[in-house]
């Protein structure tokens, strides 16, 4: 009988999960701005003329690349994604791997031509989401392709800024290859989620 009263919504009909989701929403969200902070942070550290600067701005880069995984995790893990989150995540996620990209290929640290062509892929990617997005309402998941690539990617970035050489352009090598076949991928998805919208319109009209 109390539980039929109180049930799972709590007293009065509430939900009593309603706040620790809320909460979750905020740190995820605080988690994405925070590494949006650290982007000029490790700008900064890595032009910085002192050796020693380097291995700051690597811990600053995988603190962002940590923060990155957390958000998603807990978003995911509480089914609390944010509208926000939705649109300024895979910015954020983009302009991290750009921006060390960039700060490499100035440096002459990395192969230009990879870390061109992953910058390519990442920008395509992003434009090709908020299109998506925006012309059916959908977003699209991210697929197993994707979060290897950008693993891989990341990890790549690391080791240059370590100085781990050769290793660290096998790794973008590795990089390269996936981003074409996830960059496929996702071309592939997105081409099917809008000619199925512009199916379902025409049946409706």
């Amino acid at each position: 009988m109390v539980a039929h009263q109180y049930g799972v919504l709590g007293v009065g009909g509430s939900n009593p999960l309603v706040p620790t989701i809320k909460l979750t929403k905020i740190m995820a969200n605080a988690l994405t701005i925070f590494r949006l902070i650290l982007i000029p942070v490790f700008i900064v550290l890595i032009f910085y003329p002192f050796p020693e600067f380097r291995y700051y701005a690597l811990g600053v880069f995988i603190l962002a690349s940590l923060t990155d995984a957390i958000d998603g995790l807990v978003a995911r893990k509480m089914k609390s994604v944010s509208e926000f989150g939705k649109h300024v995540d895979p910015f954020a996620d983009r302009l991290l791997i750009i921006s060390a990209l960039i700060c490499l290929i100035i440096k002459n640290e990395t192969e230009i031509w990879v870390a061109a062509l992953i910058i390519a892929r990442d920008l395509l990617i992003l434009i090709g989401f908020l299109t998506v997005r925006k012309k059916s309402g959908i977003s699209i998941p991210v697929s197993i392709y994707g979060k290897v690539t950008t693993a891989v990617v990341l990890m790549a970035i690391a080791a240059a800024i370590f100085g781990l050489n050769p290793y660290s352009d096998y790794l973008l090598y590795a990089a390269g290859l996936l981003s074409v076949i996830s960059a496929v991928y996702y071309g592939i998805k997105a081409r099917r989620l809008l000619f199925a919208r512009e199916i379902r319109g025409k049946e409706a009209a």
